[in-house]
């Protein structure tokens, strides 16, 4: 059901759409479309305030679910794309595409673990420093979200070299293995 401004027969200007299941959009309308800027709220609790053009989430926004994970950021066709912060506990600040993590970010974890570098896909691909309270400094080269090739371990202010290689000897991803040997 909709209410609010109409011209030539259609939603135009500021209106309120209620859907059957009690969520709603409010927010500009052009020619029936949400066109501008706007809030969603969903029955779940699920909450978008930002910038609609086609119907959809696309420009500036901020997404809050109803278990208080947020993100704020670009969107593009509903999806987060572009530069964005997300927060649930831990935090990744960077870069996004088609909704997952892409390109330059910092990700810090609740244990306090923090992860600067590249992302593909929502994974760490390519190089990028790991802190681990308690372990030390990683700096290296990631493939599909493990550690991979030559890296610096940094603790107690000694430098060691390693070597880690990767080896997915599976027909199933979740039989992956690693092995790590000292690199000199």
């Amino acid at each position: 059901m909709y209410e609010g401004q109409f011209l030539n027969g259609l939603a135009n200007g500021k209106g309120k759409y209620i859907y059957e299941d009690g969520s709603y959009y409010k927010g500009d309308w052009k020619d029936n479309v949400q066109e501008g800027l706007g809030v969603e709220i969903w029955k779940n609790g699920d909450e978008y305030k930002g910038e609609y053009k086609y119907g959809t989430k696309n420009g500036k926004g901020v997404y809050t679910w109803s278990n208080g994970a947020r993100y704020k950021g670009g969107f593009v066709e509903g999806k987060q794309e572009g530069e964005g912060v997300y927060e649930n506990g831990e935090k990744y600040a960077g870069g996004w595409k088609s909704g997952r993590r892409h390109g330059r970010g910092a990700a810090t974890h609740r244990n306090g673990t923090q992860f600067e570098g590249e992302f593909r896909e929502g994974r760490k691909e390519g190089r990028g420093v790991l802190k681990v309270p308690g372990e030390g400094v990683w700096r290296g080269e990631w493939s599909n979200d493990k550690k991979n090739g030559v890296f610096e371990l940094l603790v107690d202010g000694k430098v060691i070299r390693l070597s880690l290689i990767h080896i997915c000897r599976c027909r199933r991803l979740l039989t992956c293995r690693s092995r790590w040997s000292p690199y000199h």
